[in-house]
């Protein structure tokens, strides 16, 4: 890498175990450092599975070709497979590893916006949890490397995200009454000696573990990405919602105001007020406005609701809205009326025999 880690490291070496694509890595300062990561690699598998490294397969490297290097393989008789020249088909596995490892510590640092000098922090992150990941280069596609290799499956409930805020427990005695019992750190990954969290501490410039941490997560809020990339889609407020749902809701919420305001309001203009009769027989008169719906754009009609009824089955009003017709009784007070008009229109007996059709 040509940006220095944290740690002063330029380079990285993996090692990867064929039958579980276990992967372990180390960070170098030069490639010098390649045979002592390969023997602290072997000291640590050997002893802690109890079986001996029998091929190691390699590129065409010169810090895999030293005269040292081939001294020691060749005296603990481990095999040595060397690859041809520009010739990465053959060593598949370690150089596809490699590059899926980079792409996901690329993620890492892209999405928790750090700068390059934790590319290290990064690519230790991506193997911890490259280990804990089903991978298709298993005959049982649903097992881990981490399975695989130890025999019991691993735990992720102590998965956080790369580079979000932490506050870890400050232990350190003497601390005044009003100190600060935590210390706020970056998580940039996880142990492998025991199960606990590795922080980088910004103020003291210095990377610590810590068991006792809390988290602040601030990616977990993707609400500013959906904004960002589907702003249309977010309803917020009533004026969000379709033009058909606004005027509904405003029906439903407001139909009772609605008609109040428009009895008020139409009282004087309808054709029956003031208790005048139309040629209509089925339209009510004298009607309230509180408890009548009066006429408007559609054609609706007034209900008179304290009239009397009089006999006879009542018209049904289609107005083409959603629901049952409208029902317009006959009534009494109409009729009562009308038949008063024809009694004064009736003449008297004199009247009719003195009248100009008397003959």
């Amino acid at each position: 890498m040509r940006v220095e880690s944290i740690g002063r490291s330029f380079y990285f070496a993996t090692f990867i175990d064929d039958c579980s694509r276990f992967v372990h890595v180390y960070f170098l300062r030069s490639k010098d450092e390649v045979k002592s990561a390969f023997l602290e690699f072997k000291a640590y598998f050997e002893n802690k599975l109890n079986c001996k490294i029998k091929t190691l397969r390699t590129d065409q490297g010169l810090e895999y070709v030293g005269p040292n290097f081939n001294h020691y393989l060749v005296k603990n008789g481990i095999k040595r497979e060397r690859t041809c020249a520009y010739t990465p088909q053959m060593n598949s596995i370690a150089e596809r590893e490699n590059r899926t490892l980079v792409n996901m510590a690329r993620c890492l640092l892209l999405q928790s916006v750090l700068p390059m000098k934790f590319w290290a922090e990064a690519i230790n992150c991506a193997v911890y949890i490259r280990n804990r990941c089903p991978t298709r280069g298993l005959q049982d596609e649903n097992q881990t490397p981490f399975q695989k290799l130890f025999g019991k499956k691993p735990t992720v409930k102590h998965f956080q995200t790369f580079g979000q805020k932490a506050f870890a427990l400050n232990k350190q005695p003497q601390k005044d009454k009003f100190d600060a019992r935590s210390t706020e750190c970056i998580f940039i990954g996880y142990s492998d000696e025991n199960r606990v969290y590795r922080l980088f501490d910004s103020q003291a410039n210095k990377v610590i573990t810590s068991r006792d941490v809390k988290f602040i997560n601030e990616f977990e809020n993707t609400s500013n990405y959906e904004e960002l990339f589907f702003p249309e889609i977010i309803p917020k407020e009533k004026e969000h919602l379709p033009q058909k749902d606004k005027i509904l809701s405003s029906d439903i919420m407001d139909s009772e105001s609605k008609g109040t305001i428009q009895s008020e309001t139409k009282k004087e203009t309808h054709p029956l007020a003031n208790d005048q009769i139309t040629d209509d027989p089925y339209i009510g008169v004298g009607s309230s406005p509180k408890e009548s719906k009066d006429s408007d754009i559609n054609g609706d009609y007034t209900i008179n609701v304290d009239a009397p009824r009089a006999c006879g089955r009542p018209t049904k009003i289609f107005t083409g809205k959603p629901g049952r017709p409208r029902k317009q009784y006959n009534i009494k007070k109409k009729i009562e009326e009308a038949q008063i008009a024809l009694e004064d229109d009736t003449p008297s007996l004199k009247e009719a025999l003195n009248g100009p059709n008397s003959e």
